[in-house]
């Protein structure tokens, strides 16, 4: 097996990062001059950055991190989503609600006690809900440049 130079493997990484970072701003569907000057960099020096001929400096890293929710890991070295995926408390209501199914399948006791206290919170709860619903909705989770550009006005 051929042990790859460090040259090389660094040349790699640095095109894979620059695909990857054209690839963000094409999702957000901005130039490079957009993205230069949001980075608070010449377009050329970002350019370069994207064709894999320099290396993005750790601010780039930290903004398209904190700001955007890009996974360091998908821009660096390729793996999983381009963008990070919330699992805290996410996945123990998962494995909640899997549970709570698979007793209800398995239970008609259960399906019939839940459900009963299911159709009792909406029709008790039932402008709390629509309200939560409201907002909810007007939240999103992914956020464009132009509306990280207008937060820091």
């Amino acid at each position: 097996m051929k042990v790859e130079s460090a040259k090389t493997i660094q040349n790699k990484a640095m095109r894979g990062i620059g695909s990857r970072l054209k690839k963000v701003r094409l999702h957000f569907g901005h130039t490079q001059k957009k993205m230069a000057a949001y980075f608070g960099m010449g377009s050329n020096a970002y350019g370069k950055a994207e064709n894999g001929y320099n290396a993005p400096g750790l601010k780039i890293f930290y903004i398209l991190a904190t700001r955007f929710g890009i996974s360091l890991d998908w821009l660096v070295l390729g793996w999983g989503s381009m963008f990070y995926e919330k699992k805290t408390a996410d996945d123990e209501l998962s494995r909640e609600i899997n549970e709570m199914l698979g007793l209800i399948d398995k239970l008609p006791l259960v399906r019939h006690l839940i459900l009963g206290y299911f159709q009792e919170l909406k029709l008790n709860y039932h402008e709390v809900i629509q309200q939560e619903l409201s907002e909810k909705s007007q939240d999103t989770d992914k956020r464009t440049l132009s509306e990280l550009d207008e937060e820091e006005e």
